[in-house]
Parts: C-alpha cells; sequence; structure tokens
C-alpha cells in the first residue's frame, strides 16, 4: 500500500521500480500494488499518460513493463482516479466499490475481493517398509541361505558393498511390503480418535457454509469447541507422561520442549542477494552449496606422511580385525527408529536381521579395514538443515546435521571401541568433550569448584571464554591425521582412516526434495 505527494512522487517511482525489478527476478508473478499515487494525468482507459509529464509517462510505462493492470474504473477524488489497484492477476480482483467513508473526506474509499488460494506446503509422499506386514521369519530363513561369498570382489571393497546391499535389499522386497505414506507430522498427541474428530470437523464446515444453516454453523462451531478442549486435555498429558519419564529418556522432553518454543519449519524462501529463492530443489542446492563452502580442500595426506614422526615410546595399533560376535553385539543394539541414510536401510531391518546378516557384514567390514579403504557409499551423507540463529532466509544462519547409512555406523562403532582403550592413558585429564561419563555438566562443576577455591584463598580469577566458528568444519584433517600417526596409529589403520576423511560427497534433503551431490 502506498501513497506519494508530489515532490514524493520522483524518488518513489524510482525505488518502486526497483522494487518491481527485484519482484521479477526472484519470480513473483502475482503483485498488488494499491493506493493513493497522486498521479490524475492518465487515461486509464488505454493506460497512457494525457499531459507530457514525465512521471505520469514513466508510471504508465512502468505498469506496462511489468505487464500490470489498474483496476479502478471510477473517480475516487473530484473527477480524478487517485486511489490505483494494480495488479499483474486482474483476474483475481473482483468486486472493486467505492464509496464514503465515516469521516468527512472528500476522498472515496475503496473495497474489494482478492480471490486468493493459500500456499500450503505439499504433503511428501514417502515409499516405505510397512514392517507390520513384514514376514520377519522368512526373511531371515532366506538371508541365512544367501551365498554371501558371491559378494565379495578382492581388493575392491566398493564393489562389494555394492553387491553385498543389492543381495539384502533383494531378500527385504521379498519378505517386507511397501507402502505409500504422506509425509504428515502431526503433533504425537493427536492420536486417531482425535484426528476422526478433525475430520468431521471440516465436513460440518464445508456442509456450514454451503447450506448458510444457523442451526449447521452452531453444530460446526459446538464440534470445534468441544475439539480445542479435547486437544488441550490431550497434550497436557502427554506433557505429564514425558515429565514422569525424563529420567529414563530426556531426550524424548526435550525434543518436545524444542518443537514447542521453536519453529522447525523449512524456510518458505531462501534470499541470495536480491533474488529470492522459492523453488525447493533450487533452496536445497544453495543450502548444500553453503555447507560445502565451510570444508578447505585436503590434500593427499599419504604423500605428505612423515614415517618417523612416529613417536617410539607409544604402542603401535596398525590393524584391527572384527568378530562375529561385536557385529551382532553393535547391530543389536541400533535405535530401530534411527533415520537411514542414502542407502534407505532402516535401522529395524538390521536389528531383526542381526543373527543372519552378522557374519557377512563381519567380512564386509573386515575387507574394508584390511584394505584400508572406506567405501565411497559410506562416506555420502543426507543433509538436514537445521535453523540456528538469526534471520532464517539466510543460508549461513542453518547448520547441517548429516544423515549416514547406519551400516557404516556401526563400523565406526566398532573401530571406536577398538581405539578408545587405546588412547585413553594419552587424554589429558580436563578433557571433558567427547568421554563417556563426562559433560559439561561436568566441567561446570571443576572449574565452579575451582573457581570457589582459588576466591576463598583471597586470589583474583580471570576468565576467558573462546567460540571457534565451524571448528569442526574447518579442523585440518591432515593435522588429524599426523596426531593419528604420532600416537601410534600406522599402517592399513592409518590409511583407512586417511580414506575415512577423504572424498566425502553430501546432498541437503528439503521438503521431499534433493540437491545435487557436492
Amino acid at each position: 500500500q502506498s501513497y506519494s505527494t508530489d515532490h514524493q512522487n520522483r524518488d518513489y517511482l524510482k525505488e518502486l521500480k526497483k522494487s518491481l525489478r527485484r519482484a521479477s527476478d526472484s519470480h513473483f508473478d502475482q503483485i498488488l500494488l494499491c493506493g493513493d499515487l497522486n498521479l490524475p494525468n492518465i487515461d486509464w482507459s488505454n493506460g497512457t499518460a494525457i499531459s507530457g509529464d514525465s512521471l505520469h509517462n514513466v508510471f504508465a510505462k512502468m505498469l506496462k513493463d511489468n505487464f500490470m493492470w489498474q483496476m479502478v474504473d471510477f473517480p475516487t477524488r473530484g473527477n480524478n482516479i487517485l486511489y490505483l489497484i494494480c495488479t499483474t492477476i486482474p483476474d483475481k480482483v473482483t468486486n472493486i466499490i467505492g464509496f464514503d467513508g465515516i469521516l468527512s473526506t472528500d476522498h472515496k474509499l475503496i473495497s474489494f475481493d482478492l480471490n486468493l488460494w493459500i500456499s500450503r506446503k505439499p504433503k511428501i509422499k514417502r515409499v516405505v517398509y510397512n514392517f507390520k506386514k513384514g514376514d520377519w521369519d522368512g526373511l531371515n530363513e532366506t538371508l541365512c541361505h544367501i551365498p554371501w561369498d558371491m559378494c565379495f570382489v578382492p581388493n575392491d571393497i566398493d564393489s562389494s558393498c555394492s553387491n553385498w546391499c543389492d543381495l539384502f535389499t533383494l531378500a527385504i522386497d521379498a519378505h517386507i511390503p511397501k507402502c505409500l505414506i504422506k509425509n504428515v507430522h502431526n503433533h504425537p498427541w493427536i492420536d486417531t480418535d482425535l484426528l476422526s474428530l478433525l475430520r468431521q470437523k471440516n465436513i460440518m464446515r464445508k456442509k456450514a457454509n454451503k447450506t448458510g444453516s444457523v442451526n449447521d454453523t452452531i453444530k460446526f462451531q459446538n464440534l470445534r469447541k468441544s475439539i480445542k478442549q479435547l486437544i488441550r486435555k490431550k497434550k497436557k498429558e502427554h506433557a505429564c507422561k514425558l515429565k514422569e519419564s525424563i529420567v529414563e529418556n530426556p531426550k524424548r522432553f526435550w525434543s518436545f520442549v524444542k518443537s514447542s518454543t521453536r519453529d522447525s519449519a523449512s524456510p518458505h524462501f531462501l534470499r541470495d542477494g536480491q533474488v529470492f529463492i522459492i523453488d525447493r530443489a533450487a533452496k536445497a542446492n544453495k543450502l548444500n552449496c553453503f555447507f560445502h563452502s565451510v570444508f578447505s580442500p585436503k590434500e593427499n595426506f599419504i604423500q605428505q606422511l612423515n614415517t618417523e614422526s612416529t613417536s617410539s615410546t607409544f604402542t603401535q595399533l596398525t590393524e584391527i580385525q572384527l568378530t562375529i560376535s561385536e557385529v551382532v553385539k553393535i547391530l543389536k543394539g541400533l535405535d530401530p527408529n534411527k533415520a537411514c541414510g542414502p542407502d534407505n536401510i532402516p535401522g529395524m531391518l538390521l536389528v531383526k536381521t542381526a543373527n543372519a546378516i552378522a557374519p557377512s557384514l563381519c567380512r564386509l567390514f573386515n575387507q574394508s579395514l584390511s584394505e584400508g579403504y572406506v567405501p565411497l557409499s559410506w562416506k555420502s551423507a543426507n543433509i538436514t538443515p537445521v535453523h540456528k540463529k538469526d534471520d532464517p532466509t539466510l543460508a549461513m544462519n542453518y547448520r547441517p546435521i548429516s544423515l549416514l547409512c547406519i551400516i557404516s555406523k556401526v563400523l565406526e562403532r566398532r573401530i571406536f571401541n577398538h581405539c578408545f582403550p587405546f588412547f585413553k592413558s594419552h587424554i589429558h585429564n580436563l578433557q571433558h568433550g567427547f568421554i563417556q561419563g563426562r559433560s559439561t555438566v561436568t566441567q561446570l562443576l571443576t572449574v565452579y569448584h575451582d573457581m570457589l577455591d582459588t576466591l576463598a584463598s583471597g586470589q583474583e580469577v580471570d576468565v576467558i571464554h573462546l567460540d571457534f566458528s565451524k571448528a569442526f568444519d574447518k579442523v585440518s584433517h591432515n593435522l588429524l591425521l599426523n596426531k593419528l600417526n604420532g600416537h601410534g596409529i600406522g599402517g592399513p589403520l592409518l590409511q583407512w582412516f586417511d580414506s575415512y576423511l577423504s572424498h566425502r560427497c553430501q546432498r541437503v534433503m528439503l521438503e521431499g526434495e534433493f540437491s545435487d551431490w557436492l
């Protein structure tokens, strides 16, 4: 909406022209401009200026250049049309009426209807496994009789991994049916009974709007009121259950708090300078490019490695050999509801078939370790962007959450379990991060105790807080590898770590669309 006086018109039209150009560049095709433009000398029957005044000519030309129509065809002040409705969607603007306002004025007021559908985010349809109808006994029986030996190709872990996944997927598809679901994120307290009532409410609302009956309207309003009360009741009950289970499952409680206090929806658009990005795939690519730009390219570590850098005082760890029992234990301990990675193999399948697939999976892991190479598919990640702070239309204000293949996470866990005891004696006692049994709480307690102790002895305390921006994203992989090598890691295991950190790729998932791989 706008109003402009004579002396403001020239600057106003310049800014308006820039705004319309930005809207066009950003592919906004539904534009509405209305208000008192103070431009009376335009013949709106043909859209041309009556006088030779440059401002009127500029405005008339600007509307034509942007394919906009002026919809008001009656005087709004004296014999002049000052109030204008300019739009690129003239068929959506109806019932334009001029009338006198309550206050005494020489301007007519204007009302009109704007017939637009409210744009809703599309319901993303996904094909998933229907575990409830799965033949688990048949699947495990099939997996036990598959000739897994045919999967393995010597000195080619990528082919071995691909063959294994293909056979596993074929067995799954033969015993576990799939179903199509809509990605509707209802609150956990919205159960099937409540969904049924919500559908009844929508039916009643449509009926009341169609018939115009007072009785139908009252029935709809009463049903709506009772549903609101029921929703509040169920939400309160859900919160009480979470409160009671906070000790056993704190993650579930804090997820509820986060979802209740923060909008986790993906952005409707992203800004790239003056351009607005609306297309879902384009938004995903924009975010992926930003996440990828944070990382520095890694040089070839093995060629740079100084083999003399390994201290002779450290015990050497050059290889790891996994056992079937280790793999079974990790598989059975997986979270069955954990989101899967690019291979689309859910955790539920790995848990339910742990005993059947552990021998072949253990062999696959050991081939990767002996060759000192991580399959490319295990280094590919689906990225979920999460808004971190400030303006949600800027890609720089998002952080990536990586979803790797769950199978690769199983191998990572076993390697960690083998390596951590090896490094434990070298980790400083002041280290609290990423150490089992320690956390920010234990660190704060230690620091607080030291501060009170120091103050009690009459000394001063100075505290310096440091926060490294993108610390994990920008850490030098070569320095990490040299650190491992300097503390006794060598041979195929060091090569495995080098491969693990090299040639990683990612894509962003956003509203059912994927970005390109980077």
